[in-house]
Order: C-alpha cells, then structure tokens, then sequence
C-alpha cells in the first residue's frame, strides 16, 4: 500500500500539474477514485477484524468448556433474530459482507482507474483552454489530443500547436508531438490545416517542415479573422495515423 500510495500521488501530479486542476474532468475524476479507494481500504480493516475473531473464536471455546459452561443452554433468540446471530457464524457472516464490499468497490476503483486514462489529463486541459501564453499576447497555443489505436509511446498523446501572432496574415507555425508519457517524440509525418468553414476558405495546408525537434513553418497565411477549424494528421508509422481537429481563435 505504501508503494502503491507514493507512485499514486507522483502519476497523480504529474497529470494534474497544479491544485486548479482540480476542477478539470481528470481532477473530479480523481477525487471520486481516491475516495472509492480510501472506503476499500475501510471495508479491508473490517474483513481484518472479522477473520481476527474467526480465529479467536475456537479458544473463546475452549475457554467456556474449560470452564463448565459448554453445556449451557444457548440463550434465547430475540424476535426477529436467527438463533445463529452470535459467534462464528455472525463472525462468518460479517466476514462475507466485508469481502464482498471490497470486491464491488475494487471494481468501481478499476472502472475509475479506466476511465482516467482515457480522459485528458488536468494539466493539458488547463494548457489547451489557454488562447494566448503569458506575457505573450501575440502568441495563441493549443493542444490537440491524439489516440491511432496503436499501444506504443507515439501512438496516442498530443500535439501542442503554436501560432505566431495567432492573428490575420502571415503566422509562424510551430508544433511539437508529445507521447504517452507527456514526453516529445519523433514521428514520420504530421499535417496541419486550417479551415474556415462559414466561409468556405480552406483547407490551407501549413506546410510543416520537420525541424528535429519540433515541426514548424513560416509560410501560413490566415486571410479572414474568425473561429478555424484546426486539423492535424499525425502518422506515427508506415500504416497508422489518425486526423484530429480543435478550433481556434484568429483575431484581426
């Protein structure tokens, strides 16, 4: 459990990145799983005691026949009581409540843990939400979610698109794929179009050049101040690949 609670709270950290997050899907989701996690625990102390007083229960025996009192009668039942409420067999009987209590909670922590890892995580919800970067306001940065299928470090993650000044004309366009683990990888392909659907403008392609490192491209021009459709093609090998689109703000 100590393992289990210190790598916890390290993966925990490093997908909320901040208290805010919190507030995110990743972090509610979180919190309902810590918690179904903590009341697991509780049932797992209670199957503790009572297999504890299981395994008391044969010397309370013989403690009572040593004493001369194997031969008392039972005590009568009080109404609505099984004759069988007392000792290893109440014992027995909270032990499979207790059991059966942690299973359907383990469950609802393993449908939990299931889902977190299918939702984005705080810290990228946080960075995508974000139109322009602190400080540089003619700087507009978004992140796009990627999943092709395929159970590799590339096959699913994000791509984190910047565009410089993010508003009509002539933009400098960066983007940097980031795997599984949130780290930057090395993919074959990646395509970016911008389309302007209200106006039937597009798709333009962005014509990105992989600069080792990140792609990027100077050439964008973005004639028309709206909200664009942002497409991005990511290829992670010879047949995988899978097109994702966010929309983002172009000013005048």
């Amino acid at each position: 459990m100590a393992v289990l609670t210190a790598t916890g709270v390290y993966q925990s950290w490093r997908g909320l990145g901040s208290w805010d997050a919190f507030s995110t899907s990743y972090g509610r989701i979180l919190v309902f799983k810590v918690w179904a996690a903590l009341v697991m625990l509780a049932a797992a102390s209670y199957s503790r005691r009572w297999t504890a007083r299981l395994l008391h229960a044969p010397q309370e025996e013989r403690v009572l026949v040593a004493a001369g009192h194997a031969d008392s009668p039972p005590a009568a039942p009080v109404d609505g009581e099984s004759p069988h409420g007392s000792g290893p067999e109440l014992h027995r009987r909270g032990l499979r409540r207790s059991v059966l209590a942690e299973v359907a909670i383990g469950v609802l922590v393993l449908v939990l843990t299931t889902v977190l890892t299918g939702t984005e995580t705080g810290r990228a919800a946080e960075t995508a939400s974000v139109t322009s970067v602190a400080g540089q306001p003619e700087v507009s940065l978004t992140l796009i979610p990627y999943d092709t299928g395929k159970n590799t470090l590339s096959g699913r993650g994000k791509v984190q698109v910047t565009l410089e000044p993010g508003r009509v004309g002539r933009n400098v366009v960066e983007a940097i794929v980031y795997g599984a683990d949130g780290s930057p990888v090395g993919i074959p392909e990646l395509r970016l179009t911008f389309t302007l659907a209200d106006q039937q403008v597009g798709p333009l392609d962005a014509k990105l050049v992989d600069e080792r490192g990140y792609w990027g491209s100077d050439t964008l021009n973005l004639p028309i101040a709206g909200t664009w459709t942002m497409k991005a093609t990511v290829r992670v090998s010879e047949i995988d690949q899978v097109t994702v689109e966010k929309t983002v703000e172009v000013g005048r």
